[in-house]
C-alpha cells in the first residue's frame, strides 16, 4: 500500500512531486539513487536526460503511427525525416524539408 505523506504544509515542489503518478515517481527514484543533494550540473544532467527520453519516446510513438498508416502517400522517408526532428528538438518545418 502506498502512502501519502501529509501535504498541507509541503512545499510546491514536494506536491508537484506526489502529483506525479506512481510509475514515474518509481522510475525517478531508481535513477537518482538514494536522497543526497545534487550540484548544479546533476540537476542540469537529470532535466536534460529527462528532456531526451521524451523526445525518444515521441520520436517512436510518431514512427509506429506514420508506419501504421494505411494507404498513406508520403514519401518513403517521412517516417525517418519526423523522427530525426522530434530527436534533434528542431521546429516542425510544415512537410517541407
Amino acid at each position: 500500500m502506498t502512502v501519502t505523506p501529509d501535504l498541507t504544509t509541503a512545499s510546491p515542489a514536494t506536491r508537484e512531486w506526489y502529483a506525479l503518478s506512481k510509475d514515474i515517481r518509481t522510475a525517478a527514484e531508481e535513477l537518482a539513487g538514494p536522497l543526497r543533494p545534487m550540484t548544479h550540473i546533476e540537476t542540469l544532467l537529470a532535466i536534460g536526460m529527462a528532456i531526451a527520453g521524451e523526445r525518444k519516446r515521441s520520436a517512436a510513438v510518431a514512427r509506429a503511427y506514420l508506419e501504421d498508416i494505411a494507404g498513406c502517400d508520403m514519401n518513403e522517408d517521412e517516417p525517418e525525416q519526423i523522427e530525426r526532428a522530434i530527436l534533434s528538438g528542431e521546429a516542425s518545418k510544415g512537410g517541407e524539408g
